[in-house]
Formats: structure tokens, C-alpha cells, sequence
């Protein structure tokens, strides 16, 4: 990393007030000083000279030295290398106030071909490491004294990926690092720009919000276009085919997928991200044929999800409830046939080799791709009526080495092929009849898209949820990051680009699993209100709101009848609320909404705090959206109870408009409700209690087999109270059979929990709407059913030693009718993924590898009470909350680490300790940790003896049984094994101290009972 060099003098700003330099406004200058380009504002120097050069390059994979200049004027250096012509340029940009451009050129002057391979363009700042600063996607900005002048420093490029990254040393320090890669054969030249700088002489504040105004300048608008809908609505991700839990193979078409729309309506939703519907599936191969982003062909509709006609019966369905339509495009190529005979479409590697990606690794800037895609998007808007996609891996697979398109640039293919992709796609919506697309790109922020994509998704804040709770953070300490966070992101984006909020998707389901399991019904729920509450567009996951149907239809509702939650600008820190609430200000045309989330599962009373001003006058009422509640304040603050994860929406003054309407799902029967149990491989026994109601208990004939059913039909609502929060929905079918004509077949056993998968791991079996092995009952918890009079059977008193107790929507039985649900205990659980983790280790800093390891070492035994329980709705208001959130955590030592690729690396020597760490079976285990043993080479141990373990206090050995398992730069990791004998059930903690320099670990550990287990296949 560069260090900037020492402040600049008063004898340097002299210096730089000489007639060479050249005034862009009143008191703004710049020039190079010592290669390094310096700003000045009223005779003030904001810029400085850093250690090192201001610039590299890295060519034949070798960093460039530049040297010393050969000729250095105001606004142009130059250097002269042995590989060519390095010059380093600034000039005044008209355009915006007080702002420089800068652009660096590389000539070849050899008489061979070289590669340009990268390029970072520096900037420092006269200012100490605790001077006011802010960086964000584009920028970097700091002040160089308390509400003074501040230096700004952005990049912007239309064909280059760039990243930004402000350094804080002896002060700060921007680096823009701009993956510009040219293959120029001799005397040619390399472009790379642009870097900007400017001077507000107002302070940080006005320079952030100059952000969006530079943005304008350099032509970063978001596409005009009538399409107020957009932040109005809550949207809704799903497949006709499935979730990805089922391989996207358990729905069964587009008729079947209709049958749930009166459901999603009534929960709230109304957008739709209709996931890919040309064709992907394969009749004559189901197991190989199946992934939805490996499309089979560009422009048929998929017949096997019921073809053209269907669709136009689904679609139309969707508006008819008023539901917005985006579609989907997949521009990789996956096996469509279109795309495999287009060798010059596809992008290659620096050796020549053709890239690989999903299918087909095309390059996104090749016209006659582009061109392909258009006429697709064109076609289906035209017939179905889309009104935007959601683009499948937007950035595309690097650069295309082989390009005829790009000349020597051979990187325009990612950036360039990233907006000419979108561009085609915008494009060809508007042909097909949509005045306004919504484009939703698969990426990272990227302002350059706003011209197409008004929509960008916010990976910093999907990923810092999972990390924050992994990192065992208290609800105060989530609530500190969110605010944080939150505030910085605010005008680090085009005006007008919206951002979509979620904490699923099909690809965090992969990598995660859904959000219940991570973490928990209850906090799922807190996260999914704070999307529901900030800027931006909220999204859910298909089936994400199993289980959480009242809360969700409450929470969605309340955000359509407060238009201040859609449309009102956001003030993150200026209300003080208790601690672990989260609480943001949205403000409309003068009027104004409080949202507060509790993020913990306790309940919150205390104390909120308003800015000045939102209160218009005594009396004036509190409207809450969510519960109905009506509270009337004097001034600032009032008190307020939020149950646990609970939230709030308080209209302040004005009641929410309209009503949240009346229920259009109807039951799923007509019929009563009504059950049967029924037990397999061992002794059932029934007793009538005095009280009322029947005694059930099992006993199974041998260890590992037996299994009790409880089947119920007639079932409208269900709830179960677990220690995560209690899970309650409606019953609603989600799983059908495919329909015949359409040749497909997919059933339970194709799922990855039977076909182990790397990428896939993470997915639990499909139609389980709960399951103890993710969120486990409470203590005194109970289940409880009720048909469509809202008369419940309650079961209670479990006890049982099964592997998994799921409540399955019988899509895993061999015949699924009549349709209901049905209660198992299971003595092993045999659908599980063997990569799955429990959920009360959701956090994911353990991971038990193969759940049959947890099996019971005895036969299964189960007992239950079942009776009936009286009126639904009054059981749900009465289920009791959540248990106390876990003390499991992970804890690092000192403040000298970092976390890189899942594995945390520590500079100095430190200690990783995880306290509260849960085995719900007694046995003898055996601990992995995948620790650094080298830095020199993959077979080398300098750091294997530096690593001291201990479980429960007690000191461990290991053995180091595989080196190099993982490996990245000189980072060589290996698996050591610990075999700690026997431990009992219960809570558990494990240390690993370090104590040598950049020794490093994976983040989790690995603990099981299966002597055969090895990790990291």
C-alpha cells in the first residue's frame, strides 16, 4: 500500500500560485507536483505528494517502473520506460465547477506486442488520518481542516471495471484501480481515463452532495421514462418451475404457479421478477436438464412449463390483480444452440483458451450477441407484456482476449460489453412496446449503468446482514453498522436509481440457505421490515414468507398505505431510539413516517427522540400501520413497546390511507379439519387423558428406523412455536405435479440433498414449511392447526429423540392427496444435504457436515399430546415469543485482523475464540480447522507449529492431515485434525491462539460425529 508523503509547505503553494499553473475558476488550481497531481483552493493546498509514484501500470505481468520523469509541465508529466511512453495528464473539465480530468496514455515503443494488464491512478490528500472523510462507489472525498475546503476524487469509465479504495495512512489516500487491459502491438497506444477532481469550498457536506451533481456532469442519468410504480411497489421473486431448492423442479409450470397469485396478493406483493421463461428443461434428461440459467433456446417459451398460451394466461392473471411484470434474460448463452455456433461471440483467455462461464461464456459486446438478445427481449415484450428483466450475470466473464469487435482494448468487453448488453436489452423493451423499462442488472452498484438500469442491486448490505451476525454482533451493534451504513450509502448514486432490498435470493439460498435458517424466523423478519423500510425497492424469495404470512402481510401493507415509506427522502441518524432499534425517518412533501425494528428478540420499551420540527404541534397523533395503535404526543419524544423483532410504522399526524383489503385466497378445503396418526417400524400406543384430547407415544423397533406420521387435511392456518419466533402462514398448495403434455417429470429424489452438489449445498429439502433441525420448539412449544371455521387442534408436550420432526406439505410423499399436511418424526432424516448445518448453528461460524452424524444412537422414541385447542387467531395472539438469542458467537482477540475470502488473517499474533458453541447429542467428535501453514510455498510448514488449540480450556492436539487444501497468492492453507473424545450435549467453546505474524484461519470450524468425515470436498 502507498503512504502519502509529508504536507505540503507554504513554499510549495507559493510554487504553485506561478503563472504555469492553470486556474480552472476563481480559487481553484491544479498541477503536478513531484508526478503527483495537487489541487489548491484559495491559496489552501488539498493535495499532496504520496511515497512512490501516483500511478501504476502493470504490463507482460510485470509492475512498470516509471522513474523519474523526462518532461514535467503544470498540467503533463512524462516518463520514458524501457517497455515505452508513460504520460500523465490533467485538464480543466467545463462541464462542472472547479474540476480537473485526468487521463494517463501508454505507448508500446518496442517492436513487439505487449500486454497492459491493470492500472491504479492515486490521489492524496494534505489532510491527517482523522480528518473528515467519505468514499463510496465512485468517490473518495476528505476535508483537509473541520468545515473547510474539501478534495473530491472520482472514476468514471464506459469501458473499464473500476474499483474505489480510500486508504487511511499518515492521511488519506484514494487509489482507483481500473482494470484497463490492451494487447498493443508496437507504437500503439493505451487510454486510460477518467479520473476527476474537484474542489467544494464548503466542507464534506456540500461535496457529498455535489456527488450526484458530478454524476449528472459526466452524463450519468438515469433514463427518463414514466414509471412511479417502481418505489411503490414490494416485489416478488419466484419461478413457475420451482424454487431452487427443488432445482427449480417442484411448481410444475405456469397454470399451477397461478394458482398462488390470490395468495401473494393478499400478503402485499405487487411486482413480480419473473424468473427465465424460454426454454431450459430437458423431458428426455430431468437431472441434467434442469438448470433455469442454462436456457436451451432464446426464443421459444419453455414447453414443459405449459408453453406461449400458458404464459399469456399467467401474465395476464398477474395484471388482472394488479401485479407489475419483469421478466428475466440470461446473456451468458447457457446450451442454446444460438449461442454454441457463434465462435466469434464467445470470450477467450490470455492463452486462447475459451472461457468458461455457465454454458456458454459470451462476450457481451459482440454485436451480433447483443443483437440476438435484443431480438429476444423485443419478442417477449411484444407478447407477454414485460415491463423490464432482471439480467442474469450482468458484468459478463472478463476480458475476451480474441475480441474482433474491440481492437487492442481488449478489456471493452467488460465494461463496454456490460452497457451495450444492457443498452440492447433496453432497447429491444421499448421496440417490443414498453415506454419505461425497469432493467435490473446482476451486479454490483455501477452508476455507469444508470442510463439503462434504473434499478442496481445492494450486495454491501445483503452480505454485511450475514457477517454481522456471524461475527456474533449484539443487536445494538447491528443497529449501529445498519445506521452507519446506511447513511454513508445515501448519494453515492445517480438521482433516480433505486436499489433493491433483500436478504434471499435464489443465489444467497445456495450460498446460505434461506434466511429462517440463517437466522432465524424471528431476526428474517426484523431484516426484512428494514428493507421494507429504507430507500429503496423490497424483495422477497420464493416461499420466503412461509411462515411468516402475518407478519409479512401486515409489514407489506403498511408500506403501501404510507406513501412517505415509498417515495420520502431518508434520515438514518437524526432519531435516537433504545437500544437495538433500528429507526429511520422518511419525510414526503412536509409530512412524515417513523419506521422502528427491534433486532432482538426481546421485547423494547423505552424512549424516541425526534429532530426538531416533525412534531407540528401538541396533540398531534401517532398513527401506527402495522397494529392499528394510536398514540398522541406533546412534543418530541413519547415511549413505544416493540415485541420481540417486531416493528412499527407511525404516520405522523395522518392516518395511513385506505384499508389493508379483506383476504382473496380461499381455503385450501372446504372440509373440516381432520387427522390421522399412523406409525411404521415399531409399537404405537393411544391413550385418552381425562382433560381431554389423546396421549400418543412411539417407540420404534431398532435404532435408525421407525418413523411416526401425523397427517391433517382440511388445513387452512397452522403456526409452530420455535425457539426462533413462532412460524404461522395460511395453507396455500405451492407443489404440483408438471403437467403430462408438456413431457417433464421431476420428483423428491432429484433434489441435491440425494445428488450432492458443491454449489448447492446449502438448499434443504423442498415443501417443508417447518422443521425442529432448523428452528427447534421451544421448550413448552406446541403446534397447532385449524380449518376454515378457525377452530384449532393443538399438539403439545413433545418429547422425542429424532433426528428431524418436519412438517412437510406431503410434496415428498408418493401420493400427495388428499392435500394437507403431514407431522414426521423422523429416526434419521435422510433428504438432508450432507453439507447441511442446523440452524441453532445458523450463524455460520460452526457447521456439523453430515447431519446423520447427529442421528439417535437408540431406537426412536416420541410422545405427544394432541387435543383441541379452541380458536386460532386467539392461540397465535397468545403463542409466546422467541427464546433469549443465543450466547453462541465467534470473538476475535484484537483489532489487527482482516477478513478476505471467507478466513481471517491476522497481521500480529491474536485469538479466535467461539463461545456458546451447541451439540444437541453426546458421542465422540472430532474437530477440522483449516489453518495458513506456509507463506512460501504449498508444501511448506514454517507456520504449522505456531498454532496452540484448546476446547472447553482444556488444551488439544492435532495432526495436520493435508497441506495446500486451499490456496490464494502466497496464502497455502491446510486441514488440521483434532480428536477430542468424547463430549457431552450441551454448549461448548473452542480458542485457537496464534503466535506468529500473518498466521491465518477459515472463520468457521467443522465438528462431527462421523469417523469417516473429512471437510473440503
Amino acid at each position: 500500500m502507498s503512504v502519502p508523503g509529508p504536507l505540503l509547505t507554504l513554499a510549495l503553494v507559493s510554487a504553485l500560485a506561478l503563472a504555469a499553473t492553470v486556474s480552472h475558476a476563481a480559487d481553484a488550481e491544479a498541477r503536478y507536483v513531484d508526478g503527483w497531481p495537487v489541487c489548491v483552493w484559495d491559496g489552501q493546498p488539498l493535495g499532496a505528494t504520496g511515497d512512490g509514484p501516483a500511478l501504476t501500470l502493470t504490463v507482460d505481468d510485470e509492475p512498470l517502473s516509471l522513474g523519474a520523469p523526462v518532461a514535467a509541465g503544470p498540467l503533463r508529466v512524462t516518463y520514458q520506460t524501457p517497455a515505452g511512453v508513460v504520460t500523465d495528464s490533467l485538464q480543466p473539465f467545463p462541464a462542472f465547477p472547479n474540476c480537473f480530468r485526468r487521463e494517463v496514455t501508454f505507448t508500446n515503443n518496442l517492436d513487439k506486442q505487449r500486454d497492459l494488464l491493470s492500472a491504479e491512478l492515486r490521489v492524496a490528500w494534505a489532510a491527517p488520518t482523522d480528518a473528515r472523510h467519505w468514499s463510496a462507489q465512485s468517490f473518495a472525498m476528505a476535508e483537509c481542516s473541520s468545515g473547510g475546503p474539501t478534495l473530491c476524487v472520482a472514476y468514471t469509465s464506459n469501458e473499464d471495471f473500476h474499483r474505489t479504495q480510500l486508504d487511511m495512512a499518515s492521511r488519506p489516500l484514494a487509489r482507483h484501480q481500473v482494470g484497463s487491459v490492451w494487447r498493443l502491438p508496437p507504437g500503439g497506444t493505451a487510454v486510460i481515463g477518467s479520473q476527476y477532481l474537484w474542489v467544494i469550498p464548503e466542507g464534506l457536506a456540500a461535496a457529498r452532495a455535489s456527488a450526484q451533481d458530478w454524476y449528472e456532469a459526466v452524463g450519468l442519468r438515469v433514463a427518463g421514462g414514466d414509471r412511479p410504480w417502481l418505489v411503490d411497489c414490494v416485489m416478488y421473486q419466484a419461478c413457475a418451475g420451482g424454487s431452487v431448492d427443488s432445482m427449480f423442479g417442484d411448481t410444475g409450470g405456469f397454470d399451477n404457479f397461478a394458482r398462488q397469485l390470490d395468495y401473494l396478493a393478499d400478503l402485499g406483493c405487487n411486482a413480480f421478477w419473473l424468473m427465465s421463461v424460454t426454454t431450459h428443461k430437458d423431458p428426455a434428461s430431468p437431472r441434467t436438464g434442469w438448470n433455469l440459467y442454462g436456457p436451451l433456446s432464446f426464443s421459444e417459451v419453455d414447453p414443459a412449463y405449459g408453453g406461449e398460451a400458458a404464459l399469456g394466461r399467467l401474465t395476464e392473471a398477474m395484471r388482472a390483480r394488479g401485479f407489475r411484470v419483469l421478466g428475466e434474460i440470461v446473456p451468458h448463452g447457457g446450451g442454446a444452440e444460438v449461442a454454441a455456433s457463434h465462435s466469434e461471440w464467445w470470450t477467450y483467455q490470455r492463452d486462447g483458451e475459451r472461457s468458461r462461464g455457465f454454458g456458454q461464456a459470451m462476450d457481451y459486446s459482440a454485436p451480433g450477441w447483443q443483437d440476438t438478445i435484443h431480438e429476444t427481449i423485443r419478442w417477449l415484450t411484444a407478447g407477454w407484456g414485460f415491463e423490464g428483466y432482471r439480467v442474469d450475470v450482468a458484468e459478463g466473464f472478463g476480458v475476451n482476449w480474441k475480441s474482433p469487435t474491440n481492437g487492442p482494448h481488449v478489456s471493452r468487453s467488460t465494461m463496454g460489453g456490460f452497457l451495450g448488453m444492457l443498452r440492447a436489452i433496453r432497447d429491444g423493451t421499448l421496440k417490443g412496446g414498453c415506454p419505461a423499462p425497469v432493467i435490473i442488472p446482476e451486479s454490483a452498484p455501477r452508476p455507469e449503468a444508470a442510463p439503462y438500469a434504473p434499478v442496481t442491486y445492494t450486495w454491501p448490505l445483503d452480505y454485511r446482514f450475514g457477517d454481522w451476525f456471524a461475527a456474533g454482533m449484539s443487536a445494538e451493534q447491528i443497529r449501529t453498522a445498519l445506521t452507519r451504513l446506511l447513511a454513508e450509502e445515501q448519494g453515492s448514486l445517480p438521482r433516480g436509481m433505486v436499489q433493491l432490498r433483500a436478504i434471499n435470493n435464489h443465489d444467497t439460498v445456495v450460498e446460505h440457505g434461506r434466511a429462517d435458517r440463517r437466522y432465524g424466523v424471528g431476526l428474517q423478519r426484523a431484516l426484512t421490515a428494514v428493507c421494507c423500510l429504507v430507500e429503496g425497492v423490497p424483495m422477497i424469495y420464493q416461499e420466503q414468507e412461509v411462515g411468516s404470512y402475518d407478519y409479512f402481510r401486515r409489514l407489506f401493507w403498511a408500506r403501501r398505505r404510507v406513501p412517505e415509506l415509498c417515495r420520502g427522502a431518508a434520515d438514518y441518524t437524526g432519531v435516537r431510539a433504545p437500544d437495538g432499534v433500528f429507526a429511520v425517518l422518511r419525510t414526503l412533501e412536509g409530512s412524515h413516517a417513523l419506521g422502528l425494528v427491534n433486532l432482538s428478540a426481546q421485547p423494547v420499551e423505552g424512549e424516541v427522540t425526534l429532530p426538531g420540527g416533525v412534531i407540528p404541534a401538541a396533540g398531534t397523533t401517532l398513527h401506527d400501520a402495522i397494529t392499528g395503535r394510536e398514540l398522541a404526543v406533546t412534543g418530541r419524544r413519547f415511549t413505544w413497546r416493540l415485541e420481540p423483532y417486531g416493528c412499527a410504522v407511525l404516520r405522523i399526524g395522518l392516518a395511513p390511507e385506505g384499508q389493508m383489503p379483506e383476504e382473496r385466497h380461499q381455503p385450501q378445503s372446504a372440509g373440516s379439519l381432520q387427522w390421522r396418526v399412523t406409525a411404521e417400524g415399531g409399537t404405537l400406543t393411544e391413550t385418552p387423558r381425562p382433560e381431554g384430547g389423546t396421549e400418543y407415544t412411539f417407540t420404534a423397533e431398532a435404532v435408525a428406523t421407525g418413523e411416526l406420521r401425523l397427517q391433517l387435511t382440511g388445513v387452512d392456518r397452522w403456526l409452530a412455536t420455535a425457539v426462533t419466533g413462532v412460524y404461522e402462514d395460511r395453507l396455500m398448495r405451492r407443489h404440483y405435479p408438471w403437467p403430462a403434455e408438456g413431457g417433464y417429470h421431476w420428483d423428491p429424489t432429484m433434489v441435491w440433498g440425494f445428488e450432492p452438489h458443491h454449489l448447492y449445498r446449502a438448499c434443504l429439502p423442498a415443501g417443508r414449511q417447518w422443521q425442529s433441525a432448523v428452528a427447534p420448539l421451544l421448550a413448552d412449544g406446541f403446534l397447532a392447526f385449524a380449518g376454515a371455521d378457525g377452530q384449532a387442534v393443538r399438539i403439545a408436550g413433545i418429547e422425542t429423540n429424532a433426528h428431524n420432526v418436519v412438517l412437510t406439505d406431503r410434496s415428498e410423499e408418493p401420493d400427495p392427496e388428499p392435500y394437507g399436511l403431514t407431522l414426521r418424526f423422523l429416526a434419521r432424516d435422510e433428504a438432508l444435504n450432507p453439507w447441511w448445518s442446523p440452524a441453532y448453528q445458523r450463524s455460520g461460524w460452526v457447521e456439523i457436515p453430515n447431519p446423520h452424524a447427529l442421528a439417535p444412537m437408540e431406537p426412536l422414541r416420541v410422545s405427544f399430546h394432541l387435543a383441541p385447542g379452541g380458536d386460532f387467531v386467539t392461540i397465535l395472539r397468545q403463542a409466546p415469543g422467541p427464546a433469549p438469542a443465543s450466547e453462541g458467537r465467534r470473538e476475535v482477540g484484537l483489532a489487527s485482523y482482516h477478513e478476505g475470502s471467507g478466513r481471517l488473517w491476522f497481521p500480529e499474533p491474536n485469538t479466535v475464540r467461539w463461545t456458546g458453541l451447541p451439540l444437541s447429542q453426546s458421542g465422540d467428535y472430532t474437530l477440522w480447522l483449516e489453518l495458513r501453514h506456509s507463506e512460501r510455498g504449498p508444501q511448506e510448514t514454517e507456520l504449522t507449529p505456531h498454532y496452540q488449540i484448546t476446547l472447553d480450556g482444556q488444551p488439544v492436539a492435532f495432526e495436520w492431515q493435508r497441506l495446500n487444501a486451499w490456496s490464494t497468492g502466497n496464502g497455502y492453507f491446510g486441514w488440521a485434525k483434532a480428536k477430542v473424545g468424547r463430549l457431552e450435549s450441551g454448549l461448548h467453546s473452542v480458542e485457537v491462539r496464534t503466535t506468529h505474524t500473518w498466521c491465518a484461519l477459515q472463520s468457521r470450524l467443522y465438528i462431527s460425529r462421523d469417523p469417516g468425515f473429512v471437510p473440503g470436498l
